[in-house]
C-alpha cells in the first residue's frame, strides 16, 4: 500500500482540493478492487457506503479535473520503473466483451483466456508488467484504430477499419495497401462509426462533406478527411 500510496501522490497532486482526491483515491481503489462491472455503484458500494455513491458520480461526470496532468504522472511513474529495469513489457491479444449494437469493432471470435467464443471487440494490448503490478499501457483494436471523428459541431466514436492506397506525391501514383499513413500523407482511409453521420460528399460540400479524426487519448488532431 506505501507504493500506491506515492503514485497516488503523484496522480493527485494537481487536484484542486482534499476532497477531489479523496475520490480520485476511492475512485482508482474500486476500479482496481470490485469484480465484475466496475459501476460507480459497485465502487461506491466497496470503497464507502451509499452516501458516497452521488459523490462519486459528481466527481467522475462533472469533477472540475483534467484527465490529461494525470496521464502524465502514470506515464511518467510506468517510465521510470522501466528505466530502473524492475520489470518486462508483455504484448498480447485481449478480448473486450461487448453488448448493443452501437459498439464498433464486434465480431464474433475466440478467446484463448476464456477457452470460447465471445461476441465482443478483439484488441491487441501492451502492459508493463513487475513482480506485483501488471499496468496496461496500450490497447488497440484489430484490424483498426479507434478514434474520434468530428464532423460540424458533433464527435463520434470510430474505427479506421482499412487503409486501402496511399497516394505518392512524387508521380501521382496510388500505392495499394499501404497499412498505415505518415505524418501528412494522403490516402483513402475505411472508417466505420458508432452512430450514424450525415456526410455528403466533398464534392457537393466542402462544410458537410469534410471531418476531422482525433486521438481520444490526448485530443490531438490526427487528420483531416474529406467524403467520397
Amino acid at each position: 500500500m506505501t507504493d500506491m500510496t506515492e503514485l497516488y501522490a503523484s496522480l493527485f497532486t494537481g487536484f484542486s482540493g482534499a476532497t477531489h482526491r479523496v475520490r480520485a483515491r476511492q475512485y482508482v481503489d474500486g476500479l482496481l478492487g470490485v469484480d465484475g462491472r466496475k459501476s460507480v455503484a459497485h465502487i461506491a458500494a466497496a470503497v464507502g457506503g451509499p452516501e458516497d455513491e452521488q459523490r462519486l458520480r459528481r466527481f467522475v461526470s462533472g469533477g472540475a479535473w483534467r484527465w490529461g496532468p494525470v496521464r502524465r504522472a502514470l506515464a511518467q511513474a510506468v517510465t521510470a520503473r522501466a528505466e530502473e529495469g524492475a520489470g518486462a513489457w508483455v504484448v498480447g491479444p485481449v478480448s473486450i466483451p461487448k453488448t448493443g449494437v452501437r459498439s464498433v469493432g464486434v465480431t464474433r471470435h475466440y478467446s484463448r483466456e476464456r477457452e470460447r467464443v465471445l461476441v465482443g471487440q478483439l484488441a491487441f494490448g501492451a502492459w508493463f508488467a513487475t513482480g506485483g503490478s501488471l499496468v496496461p499501457v496500450s490497447r488497440r483494436p484489430v484490424p483498426g484504430r479507434r478514434v474520434l471523428l468530428k464532423h460540424g459541431t458533433r464527435t463520434v466514436t470510430a474505427i479506421v477499419k482499412d487503409i486501402p492506397s496511399r497516394l505518392t506525391l512524387d508521380d501521382l501514383s496510388q500505392h495499394v495497401g499501404p497499412g498505415r499513413l505518415a505524418a501528412n500523407g494522403i490516402g483513402r482511409v475505411v472508417v466505420r462509426t458508432a452512430e450514424p453521420v450525415a456526410l455528403d460528399g466533398y464534392a457537393a460540400s466542402r462544410r458537410t462533406g469534410s471531418f476531422l479524426l482525433i486521438d481520444p487519448a490526448d485530443g490531438t488532431t490526427l487528420s483531416a478527411g474529406m467524403a467520397d
